[in-house]
């Protein structure tokens, strides 16, 4: 597994004498009992509640996968759910407050979410980055939990919570704008790192299908087709900035997918990273005609195919699929100082990163020496932001880059001076004063 930051660089002193090693024997000390009593309290809570994943399987019977398995208990929940600003929403009017007439007007964008479905973040989404796409859709799978319990990427279930088919909830439960796919492969039947029954995700089947979708019934829609990881904060004008004012590309003409490009993988020409991947009509209208003919249900390991495969991960596959059934190769969002477009990681951490320091770990791997980096690392008009997995993260980044400059606006005034000098340049680039 990736390293999710840098590691941590640093000289050893020498020759501090006996006061040095002694504050270092007692920090060691309290190091070891806080450790202990935090397992000890951990063990305690575990004892009195603790959740399960989903185990206990009935069978579907309607649509989606004969395999696709819920719980069979149906207690209704006694969690509080949170409550967020309901939002009437119609995808046939744009919820799009960019630049969509004049020189934008063939540059329309399409933000495609894929999703396990929480109100919370539907709401904070909708509320924020994606009233300024010009369509967005959630995509998300047909099994549903209402209640579930989300621990960043985890779903956790309780005993008196009901996975259970979309169709059997009642109509007006989802918003129309949230699409549900039907997979062929089981919710269950995976584990963790510790033998742990999880919820089985397929995130690459999940993905080609629901551009299958996208192409089959959205293709007239935009000219840029962008997936957008829910816990990435993503600003559709700068993509619109970025391929027409920047780049200058014609979407209906070009081949582009691009974003933040990876080449820590031996043997990959390189390939964009998951939490913000971006291509053109014409890439679209290409690559959902390869997935609907690519082979399906291959069981066996790897073989550097373009096909759909049980265990296949989606930045992998999907470049690959565009090199070899296309000819297209994945492209850098950079600026011509060599700054990224596209942030892995909160752009609060990423300031901080220092190859210099840090060394040559996965994130700088094949990127060329004098790439962008500390203060210098991330372009003034960027595309997307990632890693911010709570609701809370979103409204602050909103309030930051899009509130009002004024000292009523305590998100902006209470940062860290190195955070709020790029905000600032964020925001004069963007013309938002």
């Amino acid at each position: 597994m990736m390293a999710p930051y840098p590691p941590k660089s640093g000289t050893r002193r020498r020759g501090n004498g006996t006061l040095f090693q002694n504050i270092i024997t007692i920090l060691t000390v309290i190091v070891i009992a806080l450790l202990l009593t935090t397992f000890h309290l951990t063990q305690q809570l575990a004892h009195h509640r603790e959740p399960a994943l989903l185990t206990s399987p009935i069978t579907i019977q309607k649509g989606g996968s004969a395999n696709a398995q819920v719980r069979s208990k149906s207690k209704p929940s006694t969690r509080t759910r949170k409550t967020w600003p309901k939002l009437t929403y119609d995808p046939a009017n744009t919820p799009s407050v960019t630049r969509s007439s004049g020189v934008y007007a063939n540059n329309r964008v399409y933000c495609m979410v894929p999703f396990v479905w929480r109100e919370d973040f539907y709401e904070i989404i909708m509320n924020t980055w994606g009233k300024r796409c010009d369509q967005i859709y959630f995509f998300t799978d047909s099994i549903v939990a209402l209640d579930a319990e989300f621990v960043k990427d985890f779903v956790i279930v309780e005993d008196e919570q009901q996975y259970k088919p979309y169709w059997e909830y009642p109509e007006g439960t989802f918003p129309e704008n949230v699409i549900f796919i039907n997979m062929t492969r089981s919710w269950d039947g995976c584990t963790d790192n510790n033998g742990k029954p999880k919820i089985c995700r397929h995130i690459w089947e999940k993905m080609w299908r629901s551009w299958v979708y996208v192409g089959d019934h959205h293709l007239d829609r935009a000219e840029w087709f962008c997936k957008i990881d829910y816990d990435t904060f993503f600003f559709p004008e700068n993509l619109q900035y970025y391929v027409h004012d920047y780049k200058h590309w014609d979407p209906k003409m070009e081949h582009h997918y691009f974003g933040h490009k990876l080449y820590h993988r031996n043997g990959d020409v390189g390939l964009v990273a998951g939490p913000c991947a971006c291509w053109s009509h014409k890439t679209m209208k290409d690559i959902a005609d390869v997935y609907r003919n690519m082979p399906k249900g291959h069981m066996g390991p790897e073989r550097r195919r373009c096909e759909d495969r049980d265990g296949a991960t989606e930045e992998v596959s999907t470049s690959l699929c565009l090199r070899t059934e296309l000819g297209v190769v994945a492209e850098e969002a950079i600026d011509d100082q060599h700054r990224d477009f596209v942030m892995l990681d909160p752009y609060e951490n990423q300031l901080g990163w220092n190859r210099t320091k840090q060394g040559e770990w996965w994130f700088w791997k094949g990127k060329e020496k004098d790439r962008g980096q500390m203060e210098e690392c991330c372009a003034h008009r960027p595309i997307a932001i990632h890693k911010y997995k709570f609701p809370g993260d979103h409204r602050r980044l909103e309030q930051e880059f899009y509130g009002p400059e004024g000292k009523e606006n305590k998100d902006l005034w209470r940062m860290k001076a190195v955070n709020r000098r790029y905000v600032d340049k964020v925001r004069k680039a963007m013309g938002i004063t």
